[in-house]
This record gives structure tokens, sequence and C-alpha cells, in this order.
């Protein structure tokens, strides 16, 4: 029986990809959006192995309902992607209230909810793997996205947590922390001076490095996975001693300022 994949965010960027990556292998693929609209790009792959629906995962209902229907089709779940995540970039005097409660909602209560449901069906099943995309935001704050740095400590956390608790019933959960991915979540910041820290790196990551990331997971049930090396390096030291992002602050706030002019 084909291995079944449970992937969220699915209209553009990493879920797209991972998407079309695990179709092309041979897997059973449950395609889903909020914007449903912009799923249309799965009109040529065979409907046998896929089932594509809207979902919102801030919605604990809907959730429940595709998991049922993912269960019609598919009778398991072997693998969930809990990919969906929005940014917003801006100083946390300028937020609005709304903006803070929908991105809280999405990145982390999104997660929340699909691993709950997702690990009572592995529980039963007696296996499973749970992907939670974090970020190395996730690790070392970073100033001008505070938001979107909570809710991906939060994920990297509860991910971490929830692995200590699933292994014995030979449930498995990995967390994958990029640093910037070229994807229109990205794309959206851009703009912004608020988000020059976001662009500091070396290059921006290639939705393929997080694929790779993601099939290494699945591969050796690795618990976390941070990329690349060299930023990994520096978030890790500024995650154990945060007053070093003092010092890091101006001179990766330039160095990003000038790659978005690149840009």
């Amino acid at each position: 029986m084909k291995t079944v994949v449970f992937i969220t965010g699915c209209a553009s960027g990493i879920g797209k990809s991972l998407s079309l990556s695990f179709y092309n292998k041979g897997y059973n693929v449950v395609i889903t959006d909020i914007n449903y609209e912009k799923l249309n790009w799965t009109n040529q792959l065979e409907k046998e192995r896929i089932l594509v629906e809207k979902l919102d995962v801030r919605d604990y209902s809907n959730w429940e309902d595709l998991i049922n229907k993912t269960l019609n089709k598919f009778s398991k779940i072997d693998i969930l992607i809990n990919n969906a995540g929005i940014m917003n970039s801006d100083y946390i005097w300028n937020m609005k209230v709304e903006d803070i409660q929908n991105e809280i909602d999405t990145n982390l209560k999104g997660v929340v909810i699909g691993s709950m449901i997702a690990s009572k069906i592995m529980i039963k099943q007696g296996h499973g793997h749970i992907i939670n995309i974090s970020s190395l935001a996730g690790i070392a704050p970073i100033p001008g996205i505070s938001i979107y740095t909570a809710t991906k400590f939060a994920v990297r956390g509860f991910s971490i947590a929830i692995a200590y608790e699933l292994k014995k019933f030979n449930v498995f959960v990995s967390v994958i922390c990029p640093d910037a991915v070229k994807t229109p979540l990205i794309e959206n910041v851009k703009d912004k001076s608020s988000s020059a820290i976001v662009f500091s790196g070396f290059k921006i990551l290639d939705i393929k490095d997080v694929e790779k990331a993601v099939f290494k997971a699945i591969k050796t049930k690795k618990l976390e996975i941070l990329i690349p090396l060299h930023r990994s390096i520096m978030a890790k030291l500024v995650n154990t001693f945060p007053s070093l992002g003092f010092l890091f602050e101006k001179p990766l706030t330039y160095i990003g300022l000038k790659r978005i002019k690149k840009i």
C-alpha cells in the first residue's frame, strides 16, 4: 500500500513543490490550502492518487472533516507535514491586533491542532511521522518579525515536546528550521525595511533545500534539522547567549538592506 502524506499550505512555495515531489515519487498525497482556488495546478495529476481540499488550519472542524475524508479514501495517514504559515513584517508598536491573532493562529494553532488529530490516528495505526516546518527564527529571535519569531519558537518547542510523548508509540516527530527561503512568503516582505535581517544571509535558500531536509527527516527520523550550517551555528549561539544579538543587529540589518536593494 502506498505511503500517504498529508501537506498543508500547498497553493505555492514549499507546499506546492513538496506535493509534486511526493506525487512524482509515487506517494498518495493530500494537498490542502485555505486558498482552494490556487490549487488548480493539481488538475493534471492522477485523481486516484491525490485528495485536493480546502483547509483552514485554524479551524478544528475543518481539520477533522478533512482527516476523515483522507481516511475514507486512503485508509491511513503515514506522514503529516505542517507547512502552512504567514509572515507579517513590522515592529511591534505598529502591529494590528487582528494581524497578530491571525499569525499566531495560522503558524502555531494550526500546527498544534493538526498534530493532535493526526497523532491519534498514527497511534492507532502503530506508526507515523509528523514533520513541522519551523525556522531559524525559531532559534534566534529576529527583530522586525517578532510575531513570526514567537510562533516559530513555539512550533519548535512544541515539536520537540510531542516527539518525547509519541516516540513510545512508534510515531516520530521532526522539526525543520530553515533560513529564509525563496517563496511568496519572503517576497511579500522584501519591500519592508523592518524585514532586513531576514535577507542578511549569504544567499536565500531554494525550496529544494527544504525538500532535501524533509526527505532526510523521513529517512533518518531525525528530530531537528537546521539549514544552512553556518547560519544555524550563529542562530544556536545567539539562542545560548541572547545578548550577542545586540552586537549582530546593526551589521546584519545593514547587509540585509543592501541585499534587498539588489533584489
